[in-house]
């Protein structure tokens, strides 16, 4: 039977449930990525970058197994009917996709007559393993996390496969046209990220992290850092185009705690992996309304849009130094560290009184790291409309830069 692998926020070969359910149900097998020309468009140089080196190396580990990596451009209902079309396939297998406008996308393709077969892999907790959410989801997160802890349910690593059949012939490879020159661009010397996309840099970053540097162990007190490649696990990125699974980063986790040591710090990294999943889990179950001004906990947002006043903070010119240098930061690197999220975040909303959705649509403009489910709850989350009980959540951004910028290092480093 011949099938087609839909490689979607999932680009890698390991720990892949959906792709070795593939290679069981079909005797010759297509893989295919879309870069879609509405995100591409959308997205700034350094996020497109990021995907580009992610999915050519997806191409090259396809490649190394017997098969090739097929990538088209265009919108993905459109472009995957075509191709099920030019190779005489019926069924599609993918991951599913929590968020809104994915959804949406995959009952396109179902309506056109593909057979289209998803399942569920983004998860930590895989959602089979947790039948009751979303419907019965807690408000708010530590109430989720309080049932998990109890009995966490986490599903072993899958290895990649040893070999892959491709049908024959392969379509082209339509390769974005300035996609060279993305590939070229020098990070920034002062980023705090100067990574590659990839499924072996994703590797390799996990290591050094646990094995190679013991990073881990000072997770919890570093976590608000600023400056540096060490002061966080820097796994976002992968973990947002799925170049690394959690369930990876857990069960790597694990094994150092057993064989080195298990501290707060460790225990921290799962405790952020969790909030990650409850994201999911509460997109999952908001649908349209994550995305709504008014969010989805009966608070309203009454703040307007002054274009002066978003453009300056979208370019690191309101006058808020701490502000403007994370600001900066993303612009130049397409990463923030959390600290500097949350305060920027508030800063837009509680202080320049402007929406919500202004500042989450920069976000995904310009991060790397970019995850609708972590993205758009996160800045409901600080709007006052998600899940945070406290409708004011405002972070003074001068106190903020004394406790984690006291020497001015961090704003000194993006003044420019």
């Amino acid at each position: 039977m011949k099938t087609l692998y839909w490689f979607r926020s999932d680009l890698r070969l390991s720990d892949s449930p959906n792709l070795q359910r593939t290679i069981a149900n079909g005797e010759q097998i297509g893989f295919v990525y879309v870069i879609e020309d509405r995100n591409w468009q959308f997205a700034a140089q350094w996020r497109r970058k990021f995907l580009l080196e992610s999915v050519v190396a997806l191409r090259k580990r396809v490649q190394d197994l017997g098969s090739d990596l097929i990538l088209l451009r265009g919108k993905a209902e459109e472009r995957i009917p075509e191709l099920c079309r030019e190779l005489g396939i019926e069924t599609v297998f993918a991951m599913g996709d929590p968020a809104y406008d994915e959804q949406k996308i995959e009952r396109q393709i179902s309506d056109r007559g593909i057979n289209l077969k998803l399942g569920w892999d983004g998860f930590l907790l895989h959602p089979e393993d947790y039948a009751q959410w979303p419907a019965q989801l807690p408000d708010v997160f530590t109430a989720f996390r309080n049932k998990v802890e109890k009995n966490l349910t986490i599903r072993p690593v899958l290895p990649e496969p040893v070999h892959l059949v491709h049908i024959r012939p392969l379509s082209v490879w339509e390769w974005p046209l300035e996609g060279d020159e993305l590939l070229k661009l020098t990070p920034d010397s002062r980023s705090a990220y100067p990574f590659k996309g990839g499924e072996l840099q994703a590797s390799l970053r996990l290591k050094h992290y646990l094995w190679g540097s013991d990073t881990v162990t000072t997770y919890f007190d570093m976590r608000n850092g600023l400056i540096g490649t060490e002061y966080s696990t820097k796994l976002s990125a992968w973990l947002a185009l799925g170049c690394i699974s959690p369930r990876q980063i857990y069960g790597e986790l694990k094994r150092y705690e057993q064989l080195r040591t298990a501290n707060k710090s460790t225990y921290w990294v799962v405790f952020e992996l969790l909030w990650r999943d409850y994201f999911r889990y509460v997109t999952l179950r908001n649908g349209k309304a994550t995305f709504a001004q008014n969010g989805f906990n009966g608070n309203k947002s009454t703040a307007a849009t002054d274009v002066d006043k978003l453009d300056a903070w979208k370019h690191g010119r309101t006058g808020d130094a701490f502000v403007d240098a994370n600001m900066r930061e993303m612009l130049a690197t397409g990463f923030m560290s959390n600290r500097g999220r949350q305060n920027v975040a508030s800063y837009l909303v509680h202080d320049l009184r402007q929406d919500w959705r202004q500042g989450a649509a920069w976000f995904e403009q310009h991060l790397i790291d970019y995850d609708p489910c972590s993205n758009w709850c996160n800045w409901a989350y600080v709007a006052g409309v998600g899940n945070d009980p406290r409708p004011d959540r405002r972070f003074n951004t001068e106190k903020q830069a004394d406790m984690y910028d006291a020497d001015g290092d961090y704003r000194c480093l993006w003044s420019v």
